[in-house]
């Protein structure tokens, strides 16, 4: 090497490292500021609705969500500007931040800390597992390596192209959602099933206040929140399920099955993996697990109830003579559980 372009090349090292440095810290702050918000959001609903929860991280995710979900709904449909949802962007997160603080307020910051601990940190938490903390901390470890897998290992296609483009399309866009982002042509309008999806316009949102690159956001950073709240959501529900003690060995074998069902873009795991920051990601692993938790948490609660059999449903029979349609003899019964107050025996 010669002695001329060695300091060149020592000072590019040194700024490089420091670039990175800067990025990386960037990108941890970004994970815990997001998951420290979506704790104060789930603290506050639950303290709103006089609700005890395990996990108000979820709870504050699933408020965030709807929130920025009902307010991107007409702003899509109008085709507004960027810079205007970007505005109402920053002012909704900035109004439930303030909310929260008012609502924590009575919370002293050592009481906060004490519920934070207790909950996630110290042994309380391995104290509700005495028999199976092996076990845990086994969940904990694969859960990490998913982690690591989703956001090493990410797979792009031509959906993830679409959306990636999409979300370079809507930061300064002066009408959102206007025309396909896969052919950048005004002439090819934007299809109506698009209209309302919303999360790549959150994610966009999310870039541009952070200065994040979008790839990162989408590839890095998203995944590793989705992950850890759809295993939040899947031990939400095991725990309505099976005895909790046996909740770490279901996220295991639950990791794993995302882990190796990874293989092909088609295949379940794959929403866990390279896929985990997408939209049917969040519906597949958070939203359902939810509704179905709540399903058997409304289905075990005492109330006065009129019994009702599936089988005396028989003029109902010729929907499920498909095998494919067989679902939908449980989905009938739920039905007319919600609508006539009545308890399902199973048949």
């Amino acid at each position: 090497m010669p002695s001329a372009l060695r300091p060149l090349i020592e000072s590019h090292n040194i700024v490089s490292f420091r670039v990175n440095s800067y990025m990386g810290s960037k990108y941890f702050f970004f994970i815990g500021f997001a998951l420290a918000s979506c704790y104060a959001f789930g603290l506050t609903i639950n303290k709103i609705l006089k609700m005890e929860s395990r996990y108000p991280v979820l709870d504050g995710f699933i408020v965030f969500l709807v929130v920025q979900e009902l307010i991107a709904a007409p702003v899509l449909l109008c085709h507004l500007s960027f810079e205007t949802y970007g505005l109402i962007f920053i002012l909704s997160i900035t109004l439930m931040l303030v909310l929260s603080s008012v609502s924590l307020k009575q919370y002293r910051i050592g009481k906060l800390k004490g519920i934070f601990r207790s909950t996630y940190l110290n042994g309380n938490f391995l104290k509700n597992y005495p028999n199976n903390r092996h076990m845990v901390l086994l969940a904990l470890l694969i859960i990490v390596i998913q982690i690591i897998t989703s956001t090493v290992l990410s797979r792009l296609d031509a959906d993830d192209s679409f959306y990636l483009s999409l979300m370079n399309q809507n930061i300064g866009s002066r009408s959102l959602y206007l025309y396909d982002p896969s052919t950048g042509n005004i002439n090819f309008p934007m299809l109506p099933f698009y209209i309302l999806e919303a999360w790549e316009l959150i994610l966009s949102a999310i870039s541009f206040v952070t200065q994040i690159p979008i790839a990162i956001v989408a590839h890095t950073l998203i995944p590793i929140l989705i992950i850890i709240l759809s295993y939040m959501a899947y031990a939400r529900l095991f725990e309505t399920i099976i005895d909790r003690q046996y909740v770490p060995i279901m996220l295991i074998f639950l990791s794993i099955f995302h882990i190796m069902g990874g293989y092909t873009n088609w295949s379940n795991g794959a929403f866990l993996l390279g896929m985990a920051w997408q939209g049917k990601a969040i519906l597949l692993n958070i939203i359902i697990p939810l509704l179905q938790h709540r399903l058997l948490v409304y289905f075990r609660e005492p109330q006065k109830k009129t019994h009702y059999t599936c089988r005396d449903n028989k003029h109902c029979s010729f929907l499920f003579k498909s095998d494919r349609n067989i679902f939908m003899r449980f989905f009938g019964c739920v039905v007319y559980r919600y609508s006539a107050n009545t308890e399902i025996k199973y048949f």
